[in-house]
């Protein structure tokens, strides 16, 4: 009964760092799109003003 309880454990202490470099990455990608959003509406801010 221990084992498939430690076994589980153990991948999910190694997935926690994978599931962090995965987040991190989503955030990455979600600012640079930001980013580029925020670009265009200051270009459009700009051409209207």
């Amino acid at each position: 009964m221990r084992t498939p309880h430690d076994t589980r454990f153990g991948a999910s202490l190694i997935s926690i760092p994978a599931m962090w470099l995965i987040l991190a990455a989503l955030l990455i990608g979600c600012a640079a799109v930001w980013g580029q959003e925020a670009g265009r509406a200051l270009s459009m801010l700009q051409e209207v003003l």
